[in-house]
């Protein structure tokens, strides 16, 4: 068990909001706006990946109160959801 594990899952678990992240190969990132809940920031980036073929993948933060941040996962165009699971 790591001392980033615990604190990353206690963001993931206790969120205030969440971040989608587009991700463009050879472009970089850009960040998408924050959204409440997770349903609504799984089913934008799922848009962001049906409109825009340029975007290969699109992660999703957990926000807590103090604006940390803490990856949930990722959403691929080829292979789907891959969740982020922690050691703890």
């Amino acid at each position: 068990m790591r001392d980033a594990d615990v604190w990353e899952q206690s963001i993931v678990d206790n969120p205030t909001s969440y971040s989608v992240i587009a991700f463009t190969p050879q472009k970089g990132s850009r960040a998408m706006p924050e959204i409440p809940t997770f349903e609504e920031a799984f089913s934008y980036a799922k848009e962001v990946l049906e409109i825009d073929n340029r975007v290969r993948s699109c992660m999703i933060y957990a926000v807590n109160e103090y604006r940390n941040h803490a990856m949930v996962g990722s959403l691929h165009r080829q292979s789907g959801w891959k969740e982020v699971v922690r050691k703890i």
